[in-house]
């Protein structure tokens, strides 16, 4: 009841700087979000938009001098690895993202780190979150990310649900509510220039979620070892973020 909700076509630069005049302290979360099977068929549909976003909100910032902003980046602009840590540099294409739609994110990194540069901008902050799961999540069938997909999926009374793969996959799941804490906390610190991921930093195989939920919600489930599991390891190093904005995910999956 203590917002104001606007909705902006942010796809326009002059909306952008209008909804951003007066304005102390920003959070740029907006992106295209879907499941890995979308992003990689609807290329255009994710990138095109993303790069407007990233472009207009930011340039709007820099124009109305917003005192401090933080910029919501992805893991999906991280290279393909078991572990992600960050690198002491923004600015470098030493690596691709792990797929095209990384690219829209790491375009709004080398934006900040472009600002950084050219105008010794330093109150700009970037966070790479992790898989974030919560309340107000997606459920959509087409596009919903792993755990809501489960959970809606559990509701429709598939029976029994098919999950792809042996289960053994690892990702690092994060609830939203710790994810907002540490974006709010990198507003309030900085990153120094460059980013801090975002994760829980714990270990979560797709067998030991759909146990999660198979703890407190009655199905029936197996998996199929036939069916790709996806990348075999992807967890978040949050060392840097503990050190550098305080950050403490305490919300456990269960």
């Amino acid at each position: 009841e203590r917002a104001k909700h606007v909705t902006a076509d942010l796809t326009s630069l002059e909306t952008c700087i209008e909804v951003s005049k007066d304005i102390d302290h920003l959070f740029h979360l907006a992106g295209i979000k879907g499941s890995a099977g979308v992003s990689q068929t609807h290329l255009a549909s994710h990138f095109v938009p993303t790069l407007m976003f990233n472009t207009n909100v930011l340039e709007a910032a820099r124009r109305n001098k917003v005192r401090k902003l933080v910029y919501t980046s992805s893991i999906g602009a991280y290279a393909n690895a078991d572990i992600f840590k960050e690198s002491e540099e923004v600015g470098t294409f030493s690596e691709p993202p792990m797929d095209f739609a990384g690219w829209s994110k790491r375009m709004g990194e080398l934006q900040v780190h472009a600002y950084k540069v050219q105008y010794g901008m330093e109150n700009f902050a970037i966070v790479r979150p992790s898989n974030v799961y919560g309340p107000g999540d997606n459920f959509d069938p087409k596009n919903a990310m792993v755990v809501p997909s489960l959970i809606n999926r559990i509701f429709q009374k598939e029976d029994p649900l098919v999950v792809w793969g042996d289960g053994s996959a690892i990702r690092d799941f994060v609830f939203n509510r710790d994810v907002a804490e540490g974006i709010i906390l990198a507003l309030y610190h900085g990153t120094r220039g460059t980013y801090v991921n975002l994760g829980s930093g714990r270990e979560t195989t797709i067998r030991q979620l759909v146990e999660a939920l198979n703890s407190f919600l009655e199905f029936n489930f197996e998996f199929d070892a036939t069916k790709p599991s996806g990348y075999p390891k992807r967890l978040m190093d949050i060392t840097r973020a503990r050190e550098w904005i305080d950050y403490n995910p305490s919300t456990s999956l269960e």
